[in-house]
């Protein structure tokens, strides 16, 4: 019994995963940039979670 596996990964799936990733990490930050408060502005906060609570 080898400990080593002739079977090779595949490499398709894992890169198919990694653009995914990548994907949503991109839209995760351009959501971040475009809501963008001010710290203390409670009524910009407040503002920007009632618009995110309609979608």
């Amino acid at each position: 019994m080898s400990l080593i596996s002739d079977d090779k990964p595949d490499w398709s799936d894992f890169n198919q995963s990694v653009a995914e990733l990548s994907d949503w990490l991109k839209l995760l930050e351009r959501m971040l940039k475009s809501q963008r408060v001010t710290v203390g502005d409670m009524e910009e906060i407040e503002e920007l979670s009632n618009k995110q609570k309609v979608h």
